[in-house]
């Protein structure tokens, strides 16, 4: 009960971090050309660039990246061998972890209990 609410705050708080940081984004304003475009405007234009790169040749590129820089660690390796191992045992041990707990969680996660009261979700 108390895991199962403490995940629900922690993506609430992931979310809304989520989105603070594209909204304070999209209203900076750098250089002298930025003041030109409002807020929404780079919003719109921002969507339509991922939309673009998702559906163009451009995602084999976007998905070779995301394997070998994000989830391999390669420009890590290239640098230091010993950071590299010890930042993928943490990275893999924290993934089987969420893998391992992940379905046990999702079946405690349909009801709240707070006292006798009890809600589903």
């Amino acid at each position: 009960m108390f895991f199962s609410l403490t995940l629900y705050v922690a993506i609430i708080v992931c979310v809304v971090g989520i989105f603070y940081r594209i909204w304070t984004w999209c209203q900076i304003s750098v250089g002298s050309e930025a003041a030109h475009f409002s807020p929404k405007d780079r919003a719109v234009s921002a969507l339509k660039g991922i939309f673009q790169t998702i559906f163009s040749r451009k995602i084999i590129v976007l998905l070779k990246v995301l394997i070998l820089d994000v989830i391999l660690q390669l420009k890590l390796l290239r640098d230091d061998f010993q950071r590299w191992i010890m930042h993928i045992c943490l990275y893999f041990g924290f993934i089987l972890l969420l893998w391992k707990h992940g379905p046990r969680c999702r079946s405690s996660l349909r009801t709240v209990q707070i006292g006798l009261k009890t809600w589903a979700l």
